[in-house]
């Protein structure tokens, strides 16, 4: 009896693994880029511009972007921030660099077909 509630156990198991969904595929194929505004890299507000574009040079469309900030070094709160379609292919973030030091950030997007991606920057902060 005992082996038979295993079996269906394990049974039930995968099945469950098995009907979890279809995974989205990463988009390998995707370029990002990313520009600071203003240029010069302070602690306080500013505007992100990332770019997506696709394996021929083409703007990416109608894709989801956030920004992950981190600091290189523990115990800071991330700044997270979701980007804004301003003209085909480019997203604004609006920003806000906390404190002064090394910053690692993450871009995730997912594309229309439901592929997805990320890219990390780093970025060094002045204090003002």
């Amino acid at each position: 009896m005992l082996k038979k509630v295993k079996r269906l156990c394990l049974l039930l198991i995968m099945l469950t693994a098995a009907c979890g969904g279809r995974q989205n595929q990463p988009a390998n194929d995707t370029g990002v880029t990313i520009t600071v505004q203003p240029a010069a890299v302070a602690v306080g507000e500013t505007s992100l511009t990332v770019t997506l574009t696709d394996a021929n040079g083409q703007p990416v469309t109608e894709a989801e972007v956030a920004v992950r900030g981190d600091m290189s070094h523990a115990g800071m709160t991330p700044v997270l921030r979701s980007g804004l379609p301003e003209e085909p292919g480019v997203y604004t973030v609006p920003f806000a660099w906390t404190m002064a030091g090394d910053w690692i950030l993450t871009v995730d997007f997912t594309l229309p077909d439901g592929r997805s991606g990320s890219e990390t920057f780093d970025f060094s902060i002045a204090a003002p």
